[in-house]
């Protein structure tokens, strides 16, 4: 008898024996006019509910009473009326919420509560995200090689962190004509997203001494770029015939004085 009690509270009990418990981002920087996502997830006691059955509601942790979010509009305080979105499914436990057009007031902790109709409620207030706000956007990072060789492909890679990611930073080059462009996103945690893009082109004596900007342009309106020289060296050993490699055999450009 003991043992099949044992057994039959291990299976019941990933489920039944759950605690209140959340996990949501400890703190995060927001690009003030942008938009944030924070990453939420909760667990309750009991069996498991579905999306219809549960009510999720978020509030300032310095004002319980202060909706950000409810599915009731009414509820929610004017500032944040038509700008908060859960884009969490409250059936797979997932309380993620999305703010947009975030403004300088809008900093400040905000807390995750779970309603059950019919049920219990609970406030996840030991587990609130810290929000800060930034009016500074990030500026891209550029990764390349230090010397191009004429005729020889060459690669470009700019890419910057956001928190935005149903509204990613758009990223422009600029060079113009033929090179390729490729553009990939992923998440690196911690409420944190990527946007990368690379540029690859064929380099000739003409680009030598060039400089290639790339700008983000976030949500929101805010804007920043970063820029790199182009040292573009001449290849010999094609021309010569003989061994060795670019690096061993290679020379400058002859620079021309910049056109004022």
């Amino acid at each position: 008898l003991l043992g099949t009690t044992s057994m039959f509270l291990a299976l019941c009990c990933p489920v039944s024996c759950a605690e209140w418990e959340a996990e949501v981002i400890k703190k995060i920087e927001v690009l003030t006019t942008s938009c944030v996502v924070i990453p939420c997830s909760f667990e309750y006691p009991g069996v498991q509910k579905s999306h219809s059955q549960l009510r999720g509601i978020w509030y300032s942790g310095n004002a319980r009473d202060k909706f950000i979010y409810h599915e009731d509009d009414t509820k929610i305080v004017e500032n944040f009326k038509g700008r908060t979105k859960m884009v969490g499914d409250l059936g797979s436990k997932n309380c993620t919420l999305e703010i947009v057009e975030f403004k300088n007031h809008d900093a400040g902790p905000y807390c995750f509560r779970i309603e059950i109709p019919g049920g219990e409620n609970f406030s996840y207030k030991d587990n609130c995200a810290q929000v800060f706000v930034t009016e500074k956007p990030e500026e891209p990072k550029l990764h390349y090689r230090e010397k191009a060789y004429e005729g020889s492909p060459y690669a470009i890679t700019c890419s910057v962190i956001h928190t935005c990611p149903s509204h990613m930073p758009e990223l422009t080059w600029s060079r113009g004509g033929k090179e390729e462009v490729t553009t990939h996103y992923k998440s690196i945690g911690e409420g944190k997203w990527e946007v990368q893009s690379l540029l690859t082109f064929v380099p000739n004596e003409h680009d030598d001494d060039a400089d290639i900007t790339c700008a983000a342009n976030f949500y929101g309106g805010m804007n920043s770029e970063s820029k790199m020289n182009l040292r573009v060296k001449r290849e010999l050993w094609h021309k010569a015939g003989g061994g060795g490699t670019p690096q061993d055999r290679t020379q400058s450009i002859p620079r021309h004085p910049k056109q004022t």
